[in-house]
């Protein structure tokens, strides 16, 4: 199991914290919700309706025709992707409006804004930013982005309710094995720290707000709030912010439910959306570029002080984890074959994926093929050394299209390195260019290769440069999955949490 050497601390989870809700909270809820598109959902929507708009124009067919509006109709039910049909307008009439601004933005008839709604309606959210937190082992943290006065709201914080934090344990989690590299359930817990279940926790819970006697917790989505780390009053690194249910006087209070404060969690079970709001508030006169801070309350501090004497080092084998983001940094590193990794491996969290559309892909047009070559396995691209010349014959092209970066969800896949070269482009300057094999498997299937790679299907892709190869850690690698990491809520403000809230005293 690995550990690292020094103690994963809630405030050192913050990029976790956003693959966590971006990737697993995040981009799996959507997933779930069938009519939610996506942006590419929205673009083939866009193609379907300039296209239809061309043929209605050939056949001089009006758009606010009655048979023009029954053919329309007909045509979206025949859209076999739910997503890329809840993209489409249902009003024939908006196809002429879809041409000047797309289906995207006709979803959101009120994207634009003026500014006096926005001084009645709204509130600034962007008086912090993250960087790297002054605290040691920290990881990121909040910073103010101007001077912000004693008193004055930092930020408006929307709260999530969920009634149940039980929603957040996890039984006998999965566990990456770094000295065997293998995945196995984790039944055998430490029994001098731990229970005889072997439970964890979410990693969401460190981002949660509530009460050690209550079954409810509460989520906030501000933006960049869940970047403040914790500073207690009586450390050196005092608090300078806290947080406070939302005052009357704020154009955000409408969206308060101030009577939830009086009901029970069993009421808050029953309340199907967002009705809570709070703030974070300046304790003192706080400069631009300071790292904002708040007091996470002495039941976390104890919790945390006791976690940090019983954390165990572990063996320097094990120490050899290394997280995806620290390769990532340096974009122009040399990414090393499957032959070289075989001398010199990369830390067992570490794989390579490729941003790659298989799309614009096309195989070589001087390539001798056959529709049973096309996809090959590690195996065979591997079983002799071929040369850059023999992979060139048996491999797709690589493309950069519009948007590829930006789509994880089709354009992400796991690869292995086969082959690296240095291509001159333009008689002044070297390109180094790699040839790979890529699994047909995205992000979003588990950033994982195949236990049995050499009998996965795959397909060779030459000249893909370096900036299309990104370092991923592998599933349940990272310290978020680690079952001894620290996990605990942030305590509420004394005297502000509702006696009712409080079920479990």
């Amino acid at each position: 199991m690995k550990i690292s050497s020094s103690p994963p601390s809630l405030f050192a989870s913050s990029l976790s914290f956003s693959i966590c809700v971006k990737t697993l909270c995040g981009r799996s809820f959507f997933l779930s919700l069938k009519k939610v598109p996506f942006e590419r959902h929205f673009r083939e929507a866009d193609v379907i309706c300039n296209s239809t708009q061309l043929l209605f124009k050939k056949y001089q067919l009006e758009l606010d025709d009655p048979f023009s509006k029954k053919l329309w109709s007909f045509m979206r039910t025949v859209v076999t992707k739910i997503k890329t049909r809840a993209a489409l307008p249902v009003n024939l009439e908006d196809l002429e409006t879809v041409a000047n601004i797309g289906t995207a933005r006709l979803s959101l008839p009120n994207f634009q804004r003026s500014s006096s709604w926005f001084r009645k309606n709204g509130q600034c959210v962007d008086n912090i930013k993250p960087g790297p937190s002054t605290i040691p082992h920290a990881g990121r943290g909040a910073f103010a982005v101007r001077p912000l006065r004693h008193g004055s709201v930092i930020s408006p914080m929307p709260m999530l309710h969920i009634p149940d934090k039980n929603v957040f344990t996890i039984n006998n989690p999965i566990q990456f094995h770094h000295d065997t590299e293998t995945y196995y359930h984790d039944f055998d817990p430490d029994p001098n720290v731990y229970s005889s279940n072997a439970t964890t926790h979410q990693l969401l819970l460190n981002y949660c707000y509530g009460h050690i006697n209550s079954s409810a917790v509460f989520f906030t989505y501000a933006p960049g709030v869940n970047y403040i780390n914790h500073a207690s009053s009586g450390k050196h690194q005092k608090a300078n912010a806290f947080v406070r249910w939302i005052k009357t006087q704020s154009p955000l209070s409408k969206y308060h439910q101030s009577h939830w404060l009086q009901n029970t969690v069993r009421f808050l079970k029953r309340q199907p959306k967002v009705g809570l709001m709070m703030e974070l508030v300046a304790l003192r006169d706080i400069n631009a570029g300071e790292e904002i801070l708040m007091d996470y309350g002495a039941d976390w501090d104890r919790s945390y002080t006791q976690h940090v004497q019983t954390w165990n080092h572990v063996s320097s084998r094990t120490n050899a984890y290394v997280p995806a983001f620290i390769l990532n940094r340096d974009s122009n590193s040399t990414i090393l074959t499957v032959p070289e990794q075989k001398i010199n491996p990369y830390p067992p969290n570490i794989q390579t994926f490729c941003f790659y559309s298989f799309d614009e892909g096309p195989i070589n047009l001087d390539a001798k093929w056959n529709e049973t070559a096309r996809e090959l396995s590690l195996r065979d691209v591997i079983s002799e050394n071929r040369s850059v010349s023999e992979l060139k014959k048996m491999s797709f092209n690589w493309i950069e299209s519009d948007g590829l970066y930006d789509n994880y969800d089709d354009n992400f896949f796991a690869c292995k390195i086969l082959l690296r070269s240095a291509v001159d482009t333009n008689g002044q300057e070297i390109h180094t260019l790699y040839n790979v094999l890529l699994y047909h498997q995205s992000y979003d299937d588990g950033a994982k290769i195949p236990q049995s790679v050499e009998d996965t299907r795959a397909r060779v892709v030459s000249e893909v440069p370096r900036r299309a190869i990104r370092f991923v850690d592998k599933e349940y690698t990272s310290d978020m999955h680690n079952r001894k990491s620290f996990r605990h809520l942030i305590s509420f403000p004394d005297g502000i949490f509702p006696k009712k809230w409080m079920d479990l005293k």
